[in-house]
């Protein structure tokens, strides 16, 4: 189904033909010029690197495909749920590297890339530039040479002049497992954030603590962001006349889901249903859809919530992220949305 544009092909198995073109050619870099010291360890710094920059010679070559951006093709919309799934399931969540990294090749590929880009977004939010001085100083420090995750932690530290140090904000999100899941709760004008980690696996030690790039798109389009790296946090929405909804990780750009009152979810439905999602952009509608589904199934977000979803425009949003994945090669029975579907 790997076929190019032009050919009789669905939009995904073009996409998908173009994407592992550029993702090979991407490791003539990682992978083959600089390559993991330990593949048992630091294979993701082949492959999710890979799979990040595999994007940036798409967006040059089909830019009308929007492939990283809010149209319906965000290629990381796709990976990022494929991520999140693997990572909230006890029996197949692991590490992007360190001990167990190898047990699951969607956590190296999927969530790995997905680890750089939320990683870039945010470093790129207070200092811009500062993420691809960091990537090019780890190249250029280890090329035709082996290298491992802390010599990458080491040189965007260098480059870094923000607080905390990458190495901070990466840590947990590439070795820790599990998604984050962050629960919000309204109560007048403040906004209450808590964070535990999605469906944990049995005897473990308590869940870690991550350090999120938490951003809140409002109705009035204004966002807020915050760092968010305590267990609860308030977020202060004094001076906002409208908060029948919001939305938190717009763009899908973070490694985090997150949980709404129910009113907020059935306000979201209403959006996403009557097509008259503005100011969200239409990777927010698949996003939410797919997500309440999820956290309905696992008995965290109520029949009433999911049902808001239940309309053809959101059933159509599951229905195209599952046959994107089913192209993919990605949807079986432990990816595609259809088993959640209450």
């Amino acid at each position: 189904p790997c076929n190019l544009p032009g050919v009789s092909s669905s939009p995904y198995s073009a996409h998908y033909g173009l994407m592992v073109l550029a993702h090979e050619i991407a490791h003539q870099w990682w992978g083959d010029s600089v390559t993991a010291g330990d593949f048992s360890t630091d294979f993701w710094l082949n492959e999710g690197f890979a799979e990040f920059f595999q994007l940036a010679p798409m967006n040059q070559t089909y830019p009308s495909w929007d492939i990283e951006g809010a149209g319906p093709w965000n290629w990381f919309n796709y990976a990022w749920w494929v991520a999140i799934t693997q990572d909230s399931d006890p029996a197949k969540a692991g590490p992007v590297a360190g001990v167990g990294s190898t047990k699951n090749r969607y956590t190296i590929y999927r969530k790995g890339g997905s680890v750089l880009r939320a990683t870039k977004y945010w470093m790129d939010s207070q200092h811009p530039g500062q993420f691809q001085k960091g990537v090019n100083s780890y190249y250029n420090a280890y090329k035709a040479n082996w290298a491992t995750t802390e010599n990458f932690f080491a040189h965007m530290d260098k480059e870094w002049t923000g607080n905390p140090k990458v190495s901070a904000f990466m840590t947990p999100l590439v070795y820790y497992t599990g998604v984050p899941l962050v629960t919000l709760v309204l109560n007048g004008k403040t906004l209450t954030l808590t964070q535990e980690r999605l469906n944990p696996p049995v005897k473990t030690a308590p869940a870690p603590l991550w350090m999120m790039d938490f951003v809140l798109l409002l109705p009035s389009g204004k966002q807020k962001r915050v760092l968010f790296k305590e267990k609860t946090m308030t977020i202060d929405l004094t001076g906002e006349s409208d908060l029948s909804w919001f939305k938190c990780n717009p763009g899908v750009i973070g490694y985090y889901l997150c949980n709404y009152p129910e009113s907020v979810w059935k306000a979201l439905g209403a959006k996403v249903s009557s097509k008259t999602i503005a100011p969200l952009v239409p990777v927010d509608g698949m996003e939410l859809t797919a997500s309440v589904a999820k956290l309905n199934g696992l008995s965290l977000a109520s029949k009433a919530a999911a049902g808001a979803f239940k309309t053809p425009a959101g059933t159509k949003l599951l229905d195209e992220l599952d046959a994107a994945m089913d192209t993919l090669d990605e949807c079986n029975a432990d990816l595609c949305l259809s088993p959640h579907r209450m």
